[in-house]
């Protein structure tokens, strides 16, 4: 629970101007990243929506050739996200 200082400060923030500095995806090598996170970040490439780098973080010893690989195969496989019909 923030402190009533804090609490103040962030009520005071604009909403709608807030930007991230980077979305993180933990676990990036594993079935919810290719199967949901990979399609639905692909779609907003698409769309011209994201507008922020992408880390990837995960135990595997990937490297990013292959972590590509695997990304390109889920794209094709499962679509290019949510504006897909049935997804």
């Amino acid at each position: 629970m923030p402190t009533p200082e804090l609490a103040i400060e962030l009520e005071d923030r604009p909403t709608g101007d807030a930007e991230s500095d980077a979305f993180v995806v933990f676990g990036a090598t594993g079935d919810l990243a290719f199967k949901k996170i990979v399609p639905a970040l692909h779609n907003m490439v698409r769309q011209g929506t994201l507008n922020i780098p992408v880390i990837g973080v995960a135990k595997s010893r990937w490297t990013i050739d292959q972590w590509r690989v695997s990304a390109r195969q889920s794209v094709v496989e499962l679509g290019g996200g949510s504006e897909q019909p049935g997804r």
